[in-house]
């Protein structure tokens, strides 16, 4: 009798692991048939379609090592110390570097790939290699932290604002002091839908209620504080925040004193990344800190402001670029306002630059003998500012105008601090009334910002006995006391805001 007929054995089909998805197809983590010249996705959105190289799967393979250890850091304490021990580093560091990862990397915009890029794999890199670029990043993100704390009460803020009626406590967010009558007659003089006055700093809280405790017992571990004290933890946020920057300072300082006085070239790639990313780094922590660290700028030879810093910068930083033009990093490149200016039409006319213009125009011919470097100076500025404006209006994005400082030469950083210049003076003015109105602070009324707004209101007082410009005035009253901000980043009413027109008119 024959037994029951045997099915045949079907071939286990192998699980295709596709290692060499395209570029386009890994970031948006779809899957990739890997076909060429180009794959299906890339062929049916007519997009370019790039595949990585050997190196380049290396380096993906690294950050998706730093950034699940980072992710997976909270799911149990054994795990947790097995990856501070590897990556050499404290459980609350690893914190840090997780919340960096989930507050700024996640918010990189995707209209530029190329920086995008940057973030999400060649920093993360460049952070296990460069004891400067962790320290930036770590002391970037402990501000923040600092800066939302109360931590719980934040959470209910953003999440369920009727957990706050009546709370009184909140004095980690900054909130105006302004007398309810004045808001009101603020509010009522503010007619543009893309203009508001804002009493208040608000973002969205970035950390979920077990994140929350998971920094909590962190911090308790590590630190031996009572972490449900808002101010032993805001205390400790400040001190870890300052300590780390303290080591970025004095690293920075070092390189850029070796790369000017013995006029030292760059010459790694790796070096040239150092450079630059943790420069921007460090400058977006002295732009966003509100201790008054360091300010924007003094008169006072032996405090360090920030234009000093910006100057060394630009110096070690134009060293570096080259090294970068054709690297990973070339996506610093991708909206260079010096080397990929736009192409402007009659309808490209903004009211604050053309403002500008005829104050230039009205300097010059008030001095009698103009050196023609002080003309070329002051014209090339402002057409900086121009391309400026057209960048964050064309981005939806404040960023060109936070780099603004470092775009025109340095020798009106050095004609503002070294010679009191006036219009050099005008130039820092508009761009610290720029950041403010940009919402590029963290509070509204504690930043380098304001500080230097009303010390250049002293300084008018000082030397004209009045504003020496009806539009700075204009401007300052608006940013400085009414706090008028563009909101939801409308950025297009740059095209039409005059400081005196509105002001006049509201």
């Amino acid at each position: 009798m024959n037994g029951p007929a045997m099915k045949p054995m079907r071939k286990r089909r192998r699980r295709v692991l596709h290692k060499n998805k395209c570029v386009s197809c890994r970031r948006l983590k779809i899957k990739c048939d890997e076909a060429t010249p180009k794959c299906e996705y890339c062929e049916h959105t007519n997009r370019e379609c790039v595949y990585p190289t050997e190196k380049e799967l290396e380096e993906f393979a690294l950050v998706a090592a730093v950034k699940t250890a980072a992710l997976t850091s909270t799911r149990s304490g054994t795990r947790l110390n097995s990856t501070t021990s590897q990556m050499q580093i404290s459980k609350f560091e690893l914190r840090l570097l997780h919340y960096f990862n989930q507050i700024y990397l996640n918010d990189q915009s995707v209209e530029n790939p190329g920086m995008e890029r940057i973030w999400k794999f060649e920093v993360p890199i460049l952070w296990q290699q460069s004891d400067l670029v962790r320290h930036s990043v770590f002391s970037l993100t402990a501000m923040i932290l600092w800066n939302i704390c109360d931590l719980e009460a934040m959470y209910k803020e953003d999440y369920d604002p009727n957990e706050i009626q009546g709370r009184s406590d909140f004095s980690s967010r900054n909130r105006s002091t302004r007398s309810d009558s004045q808001t009101e007659s603020i509010h009522s003089a503010s007619t543009s839908s893309e203009l508001s006055i804002e009493c208040e700093v608000s973002s969205k809280f970035p950390l979920t209620p077990g994140q929350i405790d998971e920094f909590k017992q962190t911090t308790r571990e590590e630190f031996g504080i009572d972490a449900d004290n808002v101010e032993q933890m805001k205390n400790l946020l400040f001190t870890k925040s300052n300590e780390y920057f303290i080591k970025c300072l004095n690293r920075t300082y070092k390189v850029m004193e070796t790369i000017q006085r013995q006029d030292m070239s760059v010459k790694s790639q790796y070096q040239a990344a150092e450079i630059v990313m943790s420069g921007i780094l460090l400058f977006s922590f002295l732009a966003l800190q509100p201790h008054g660290l360091v300010p924007l700028m003094t008169f006072d030879p032996k405090v360090t402001d920030l234009v000093s810093m910006v100057k060394g910068m630009k110096v070690s930083m134009g060293k570096s670029f080259p090294l970068l033009f054709n690297s990973g990093y070339s996506g610093l490149f991708h909206a260079s306002e010096h080397l990929f200016p736009p192409t402007f039409t009659e309808d490209d006319s903004y009211p604050i630059c053309e403002n500008l213009k005829s104050n230039l125009e009205e300097y010059l011919e008030a001095k009698s003998i103009v050196a023609e470097e002080e003309r070329g100076h002051f014209r090339e500025a402002l057409r900086l500012l121009d391309i400026v404006f057209y960048r964050t209006i064309e981005m939806k994005n404040p960023s060109p105008i936070l780099r603004y400082i470092f775009l025109f030469d340095h020798w009106i950083l050095d004609d503002a601090k070294q010679n009191k210049n006036v219009f050099s003076l005008k130039i820092l003015f508009t761009y610290a009334a720029l950041c403010l109105m940009s919402k590029l602070r963290l509070f509204s009324e504690a930043n380098i910002y304001l500080d230097y707004l009303h010390w250049y209101k002293e300084l008018n007082m000082e030397l004209f006995g009045d504003w020496r410009y009806p539009d700075d005035e204009a401007f300052y009253d608006l940013i400085a006391i009414k706090g008028l901000v563009i909101d939801n980043k409308n950025f297009d009413v740059l095209k039409t805001f005059d400081p005196l027109i509105y002001s006049i008119e509201n």
